[in-house]
């Protein structure tokens, strides 16, 4: 499919065709390649969790905040 063929379609039309695209890569994610530098900063946030050294915040609290800002 063309960049122009794309464009001739509607944004939803494209919306739904780029969930489409997210969903088989999910599917696939085992072919995905990782760079080793996100391997990296998911274990050094991992680590400052496991730590205590961060904040947390439940779907609730986070929804109150946005609510009241």
């Amino acid at each position: 499919m063309s960049l122009a063929e794309i464009m001739q379609m509607t944004v939803a039309e494209r919306m739904e065709l780029m969930e489409k695209i997210w969903e088989s890569l999910r599917l696939d994610e085992e072919e995905l390649p990782i760079p080793d530098w996100h391997r990296e900063i998911l274990s050094e946030r991992l680590k400052r969790m496991e730590e205590g050294m961060v904040e947390t915040f439940s779907i609730e609290e986070v929804r109150r905040k946005l609510k009241s800002s």
